[in-house]
């Protein structure tokens, strides 16, 4: 994800995130994902950690 602590920055980590559960919310519903890597995410509260890890029936 993209790295950098301002406004632009954190804009494009959300729209980077949104895509990302935006395919898992594709998988059948009884299927899990893993995903792994360097997210360039300094704050675990931050709102592209949230949507990722929001519930499809959020």
């Amino acid at each position: 994800m993209k790295a950098g602590s301002g406004s632009d920055d954190k804009l494009r980590r959300l729209d980077e995130a949104e895509t990302i559960r935006a395919d898992a919310e594709t998988l059948p519903a009884e299927w899990h994902f893993m995903l792994g890597g360097d997210f360039n995410i300094p704050v675990v509260g931050t709102n592209c950690v949230r949507r990722i890890g929001r519930l499809a029936n959020e």
